[in-house]
C-alpha cells in the first residue's frame, strides 16, 4: 500500500490517503500542543482535511506512537471534544498506540465518548488485520 496523496501535512498531523485502498493514515507529530487554542486549531484543520476527502467507505489508521502522553484537566476536556470528530463516519477506524498503557488510556476514553468503535492496539500488525489490510503491504512513516 502507498501513501500516495497527503492532503495535510502540519506541525501536529500528517495525512495521507491510499485512493486504491481506500484508507487514510493520520499520523500525530511528536510536536507537543504549545496552548489549547493550538489543539483546537490543529484539529479543526485536522477534520476539515477528513472532511473534503470524504469519510464514508474510508478507513482511518491513527498513529499516535510518536506523542507524548499528556492528562492535564484542560487538555482532557479539548480532546474530549475532539475525538469523536475525528472519528466520525469512517467505515472502520484504527488507533495505533506505543504501549499497552496507552491502549488502556485510549480505549477508556473513547469508550467514554461513545462514539466511533475503534480498535486500539500497539501491534501494527494486528490493527492491520482488523482494518483488513495485508501484513507487510503498509509502510508508515517516520515523523519524528
Amino acid at each position: 500500500m502507498a501513501w500516495t496523496r497527503t492532503i495535510a501535512d502540519g506541525r501536529y498531523f500528517r495525512i495521507d490517503h491510499d485512493p486504491e485502498a481506500d484508507m487514510c493514515l493520520m499520523t500525530r507529530t511528536p510536536a507537543a500542543f504549545e496552548t489549547i487554542d493550538a489543539l483546537d486549531r490543529a484539529f479543526d484543520d485536522a477534520c476539515a482535511a477528513l472532511d473534503r476527502l470524504g469519510r464514508a467507505d474510508r478507513r482511518l489508521l491513527v498513529d499516535m506512537r510518536a506523542v507524548q502522553g499528556r492528562n492535564d484537566e484542560a487538555f482532557e476536556v479539548a480532546m474530549r471534544r475532539h475525538r469523536p470528530r475525528v472519528l466520525a463516519g469512517f467505515e472502520r477506524v484504527a488507533i495505533l498506540v506505543r504501549s499497552a498503557v496507552g491502549v488502556l488510556q485510549l480505549s477508556r476514553h473513547v469508550r467514554e465518548d461513545g462514539g466511533a468503535d475503534a480498535v486500539i492496539g500497539s501491534d501494527l500488525g494486528a490493527i492491520l488485520r482488523e482494518l483488513g489490510v495485508a501484513a507487510g503491504s503498509l509502510e508508515l512513516r517516520d515523523v519524528g
